[in-house]
């Protein structure tokens, strides 16, 4: 699963945050790093959902863990329509193929797109 390929969106409007597509792997709120960590997961910690529709109000759950779009389905409808008016105006991503002449090993040991 490779979440910055599978389509996301969100907007703050007033008190709510429509997400729309994958929310992302890990659920709930990050702590901010001030010492080592284990980067080790379970299974059962990463969020592995393709289609999440999340609308919460950022007052009452600011750790986003409530999804109300079920029992707030108009305000889900009219923001899930905000969403779809800026995807109308998007501009398609341009994904560079893979190539060979990307190579860490042709710009000293970095990646690079190939092309600067």
């Amino acid at each position: 699963m490779n979440p910055a390929l599978q389509g996301q969106a969100a907007i703050g409007v007033g008190d709510y945050k429509p997400i729309e597509g994958c929310p992302g792997l890990y659920p709930g709120w990050y702590k901010p790093e001030t010492e080592t960590i284990n980067l080790q997961t379970k299974k059962n910690d990463i969020n592995t959902t393709d289609d999440e529709r999340y609308k919460e109000t950022l007052n009452d759950d600011p750790y986003e863990h409530h999804d109300l779009s079920l029992s707030h389905s108009n305000i889900a409808e009219e923001l899930s329509k905000k969403i779809a008016e800026y995807h109308k105006q998007m501009i398609p991503a341009n994904f560079a193929k893979n190539s060979a002449a990307f190579n860490p090993e042709h710009f000293k040991g970095y990646w690079s797109p190939g092309c600067c």
